[in-house]
C-alpha cells in the first residue's frame, strides 16, 4: 500500500521483515497500533505495508530486540 500523498517522506529505511520505517519532514500525530499510545513523531513505522497500522519507534526497537537471531 502506498503512503498517503499528504505525507512528506524525506527518507525510507531498509525494511526489516514486515516493518518499514520512514522519516517525515514534519511530526505526525498517530496512535501506535502496538502499544496503543498517542504519539507525535517524525520517525514512524508502517507494519505490513498498512498505513493504518503505524508503530512508534519504541515499539519498533522493542520488537526487533526480541527477535531470535537466525543462523
Amino acid at each position: 500500500m502506498e503512503p498517503p500523498p499528504d505525507l512528506n517522506i524525506i527518507k525510507t529505511f531498509q525494511a526489516k521483515g514486515l516493518l518499514q520505517q520512514y522519516r517525515l519532514a514534519a511530526p505526525l500525530a498517530f496512535k501506535c497500533d502496538r502499544c496503543l499510545q498517542d504519539k507525535k513523531a517524525k520517525l514512524i513505522t508502517a507494519y505490513g505495508g498498512q498505513w493504518d497500522s503505524l508503530w512508534c519507534n519504541g515499539c519498533y526497537g522493542n520488537h526487533l530486540s526480541q527477535k531470535k537471531p537466525t543462523a
